[in-house]
């Protein structure tokens, strides 16, 4: 499993996580469930994504979603995004992130294009 990191906005206020992994592993959902447990303490809107090379709409579906949900995350998309018509490139946020407009769009290479839209972060009201 390969992860990037990078964080967005004008003050770093979101964190994409990258994610990607050869073929299913044995260790796959271990390793996974460690990034979530990395990502359970960030204050910010997380949103992780990539090319999982799982089919997260067949048997691993469940287990990927039984893993999400142990740690409060939802994944987004629900039309195929690879050519073979299977979903292998979710959009998986913490459930309470508001995530919208997500579209799946042509095939940019066997994979298609997701774009997806996050509301802006209200600026936090300081006491004075």
């Amino acid at each position: 499993m390969y992860i990037s990191l990078i964080s967005v906005g004008q003050n770093a206020d979101s964190q994409l996580v990258r994610l990607g992994s050869d073929p299913l592993t044995p260790l796959f959902f271990d390793e996974l469930s460690t990034v979530f447990e990395q990502l359970l303490s960030s204050t910010c809107p997380v949103v992780v994504c990539g090319d999982f090379n799982v089919l997260c709409d067949d048997g691993n579906a469940v287990a990927l979603i039984e893993l999400l949900q142990s740690f409060g995350f939802v994944q987004h998309v629900t039309d195929p995004t690879h050519t073979r018509g299977h979903i292998l490139d979710p959009v998986i946020t913490k459930s309470d992130t508001v995530v919208l407009s997500l579209r799946v769009g042509g095939m940019t290479s066997d994979h298609a294009l997701i774009r997806f839209v996050l509301p802006p972060k209200k600026p936090s009201v300081k006491a004075q």
